[in-house]
Order: C-alpha cells, then structure tokens, then sequence
C-alpha cells in the first residue's frame, strides 16, 4: 500500500499506565490511525489545567487508568476553556 499523501489520523491518548494501554494504542494504530501516548500531559492538565494541546489532535481518549475524580477535573478544565474560547470570539 502506497502511503504517500495519506494524512494520518491524529489520537491523543492520555493514561496513567502505559502497559495497561498498550493493546489500545495497537489497536489504534491497526485501524490507521497515529497514536501519541502520554501520562506526562495528564499532570501538565491536573497542576497547570494546560489543555492548549488538545487542539492538536482530532480526538483524545482518556484511559481507564485515569481515576473518575481526574477525569472530572481534565473535563472542568476543557469546559472553562471553551467558555473562554466562545467569549473571546466576541
């Protein structure tokens, strides 16, 4: 198969554990799509609520390994962000 001027899909998988994600981020990458995994980023979100990066990616996946009180908090940092976007359009 010739690759040449086929754009990557982009996925942002965010964990706490990279072996546990490890069969994820295959399977992703079986169905075409290009992987970045990164724990580093989920405490870059948690301690400076960065979520600057995520307009890189087309989607983001947050891992089973990221307790529900860590997904609540990355989802209110998201959420205030959108509301400062939607402002600042004004």
């Amino acid at each position: 198969m010739n690759l040449v001027g086929v754009k990557m899909r982009q996925i942002l998988l965010l964990t706490k554990n990279f072996h546990l994600d490890n069969d994820w981020e295959t399977k992703f990458e079986n169905l075409g799509y290009e992987v970045f995994c990164s724990s580093m980023l989920v405490d870059r979100i948690l301690i400076a609520g960065d979520t600057s990066f995520f307009s890189l990616f087309k989607i983001v996946v947050l891992s089973e390994s990221i307790t529900d009180e860590e997904v609540a908090q990355i989802s209110s940092f998201i959420k205030k962000k959108e509301r400062t976007n939607h402002l600042s359009n004004y």
